[in-house]
């Protein structure tokens, strides 16, 4: 197998999403399949290398058994994801100050949207806010 360039988004079991950057790099000491991939939300972009058969494994023990360690979604996805954890933090941030008024709750989940959609604009990266 030759590498190719791949950019799709995969979600891990615990909920972090990855954009899968090669597969097919080869092992330079075992010759194994490698996948090469980033880590895009929530925490920093870091990039790793897996066995390709590690990333596409089911998982057999565990609360995830019988799932895949990386389950593909599309960009859409990673978009809709990312605006619900953004609504649900602005939300839990509303409740923890009281002084805020009920009316400006609209704003404060307007300026969340679109401050995930010009993160979607930009680079693969999607930062935590």
């Amino acid at each position: 197998m030759s590498w190719f360039t791949a950019h799709r988004y995969f979600r891990h079991y615990k909920g972090g999403i990855y954009e899968l950057l090669f597969e097919g790099v080869k092992h330079t000491e075992t010759g194994e399949d490698l996948v090469v991939y980033q880590h895009v939300w929530p925490n920093p972009p870091n990039i790793y290398a897996r066995p390709r058969g590690m990333f596409f494994d089911i998982l057999e023990d565990g609360t995830a058994a019988g799932s895949p360690r990386f389950r593909p979604i599309t960009k859409t996805n990673v978009s809709d994801i990312i605006t619900n954890w953004n609504r649900d933090q602005a939300i839990q941030d509303i409740q923890r100050k009281p002084s805020l008024k009920v009316r400006q709750i609209p704003e404060v989940l307007d300026m969340t949207y679109k401050a995930n959609e010009a993160n979607l604009k930009g680079p693969a990266v999607i930062k935590k806010p």
